[in-house]
């Protein structure tokens, strides 16, 4: 069960998960029309909107959001369509996106659609029309229409992706089930959680080595800020780091958790660096990043694939600091503790769109993880029944679930005007 799990949610990806879904949208729509493309609309969920109106693009050498990734997936030929596609873009693409956007031929609006939801609509120079709808996650396609014939469906073809808790009836899952599914690794897993983890630290050494202007600065104030001598300092630098190579757009891969490679890299690189610390073996440093993706993918099912606020606390944070503590003591009892004071710290932190500043909270929360793990090691933690924490961590985490759905209704709408208001 851990290796479909891995399979489905920890995937190589490059630069911000909204605006290269939404290339992907465009590009296989236009995979239908034959002819050179003439005008594009993108109608996406205001989570999608917000998270790439301002971000980085990578391999376009700073040019940003999602009206940039929509024209550049109407024009690239890309070797794959998945989330690396906008990769493949070369410099005349770039120069072709540019004139689609200038000449107004380019349009992203937002609706009610929740989570994650991506309707591109590509026309032809003859008044051809094709359509691809992305909905639930970054690359779930749900139709294809051409000339408003449904070419391609999902669910007439059976192959509805089901979430993998949902799939396995997983809803009310424990930690101790969690750790047992982790546990359930041969040695490929092990060395695919691995590759996961070099990618991300390559990531911050991208950053910290200052390998190109976009992170230089960057790297000179994080490297004498933070100590290496001091495990927090430097669980903060390197997860701030690789955030920051990340968000900057640069043409690095890092491994993500649950679609998103923020989260991808709070879930590994605490984790890794606080194992090698605590000289723990491989294989369990493996196991306990494979519990941190786990229990991170598992929170955002009960909570929701994107919310209004910040998935690299509520989810990834509390898989780190499961993970951390698992390193630590391997005690159940502390670990929950552990997870309920992240989450009661942490939570709340809103999410006001994918950015080079994401970088800091990254960071944040990596740390905060290691904190977390660390009090509870001590047996110092939040009692149980404070503010939303619950009498265990299910109820907090599904507390957490209720603000989000009938508490925050109206955040990424304000935020999203906030955006713009800048124009």
């Amino acid at each position: 069960m851990i290796k479909e799990y891995l399979t489905e949610e920890v995937k190589p990806a490059m630069g911000c998960t909204e605006p290269a879904a939404v290339a992907l949208s465009v590009a296989r729509a236009k995979k239908e029309l034959k002819e050179k493309i003439s005008k594009v609309e993108v109608i996406v969920s205001k989570s999608i909107y917000k998270n790439g109106l301002y971000v980085s693009i990578p391999g376009t050498k700073g040019l940003k959001g999602n009206k940039t990734a929509a024209a550049l997936g109407a024009v690239i030929s890309p070797d794959l369509l998945d989330l690396n596609l906008l990769y493949y873009s070369k410099e005349k693409d770039k120069k072709d996106a540019q004139d689609l956007i200038k000449n107004n031929r380019v349009k992203i609006n937002y609706c009610e659609e929740p989570g994650i939801f991506i309707h591109a609509i590509v026309e032809d120079i003859y008044n051809n029309i094709s359509e691809c709808i992305i909905r639930n996650s970054h690359t779930g396609i749900e139709k294809i229409i051409l000339n408003s014939k449904v070419i391609f469906s999902s669910e007439s073809e059976g192959s509805i992706k089901k979430n993998f808790f949902e799939k396995y009836n997983l809803e009310n899952i424990s930690l101790e089930e969690i750790i047992n599914i982790s546990s359930d690794m041969d040695s490929k897993d092990i060395d695919f959680i691995f590759q996961g983890i070099d990618l991300n630290m390559k990531a911050a050494n991208y950053c910290l080595n200052k390998n190109d202007k976009f992170v230089e600065k960057t790297g000179i104030v994080l490297s004498e800020i933070f100590s290496d001598d001091i495990l927090s300092e430097k669980i903060r630098k390197f997860s701030s780091a690789a955030s920051f190579t990340r968000m900057t757009g640069a043409d690095i891969t890092i491994m993500s958790s649950g679609g998103s490679g923020n989260q991808g890299i709070v879930t590994t690189i605490p984790v890794y660096l606080f194992g090698r610390n605590n000289s723990n073996t491989d294989e369990e440093i493996a196991k306990a990043v494979a519990i941190s993706h786990f229990l991170s993918g598992y929170i955002k099912y009960i909570v929701g694939k994107l919310a209004p606020i910040c998935g690299a606390f509520y989810s990834a944070g509390a898989g780190a600091t499961a993970g951390i503590s698992y390193l630590m003591n391997k005690n159940i009892k502390k670990m929950l503790c552990a997870i309920d004071t992240m989450i009661s710290n942490t939570t709340g932190v809103i999410c006001d769109g994918a950015k080079e500043s994401c970088a800091f909270r990254v960071g944040i929360a990596a740390h905060e993880a290691y904190i977390s793990a660390l009090m509870a090691d001590k047996e110092l933690y939040v009692d149980t029944n404070q503010g939303f924490i619950g009498n265990c961590c299910s109820e907090s985490i599904k507390n957490i679930q209720k603000m989000n759905l009938n508490g925050m209704k109206k955040l990424d709408t304000l935020i999203i005007s906030i955006l713009e208001g800048r124009n």
